[in-house]
């Protein structure tokens, strides 16, 4: 991968779970076949001076990657999960599913290229369609393999 820029900007962590926004280097990156633009975020803070979750590395991208589940409801076959994400992005949200858990993935599209947008996160949601009634099955966070907590 080629990185095309660098910017200092902020990206989400986790502290204490709850969502928290620290100054991040964020490296815009093109694959070698040319594809799409991957933005890739790294803490630009000295890890002495971070706690909890936010302190763990993150290879993740902040951008065209996986979100972290907050949380869920469920209604039958309907699974509503929230997460935070920025306010320029799409989002879609994806399972897979087996007798005892449910994999939940939220995945971000990248910004329009050259749209200038702010950097800022809010809470949302986005609504799956079970093959089965959730019933007593865990939610799971596919990405960091937490379970994820009933809203």
């Amino acid at each position: 991968m080629t990185v095309e820029k660098a910017v200092l900007g902020l990206s989400a962590r986790y502290a204490d779970g709850e969502p928290v926004l620290v100054p991040s280097w964020l490296f815009s990156l093109r694959p070698a076949d040319g594809g799409a633009v991957t933005t890739v975020a790294r803490v630009a803070v000295d890890p002495a001076y971070l706690t909890g979750e936010s302190a763990r590395p993150t290879d993740g991208p902040a951008s065209g990657g996986d979100r972290r589940v907050l949380s869920y409801s469920a209604d039958g076959r309907t699974l509503d999960v929230t997460f935070w994400g920025g306010v320029c992005s799409a989002y879609d949200a994806d399972v897979e599913e087996d007798g005892s858990t449910v994999r939940v993935t939220v995945t971000e599209s990248e910004p329009e290229p050259g749209k200038a947008c702010v950097m800022i996160a809010k809470e949302l949601t986005r609504t799956v369609t079970l093959d089965a009634p959730l019933g007593d099955r865990k939610v799971v966070d596919a990405g960091s393999g937490a379970v994820v907590p009933r809203a």
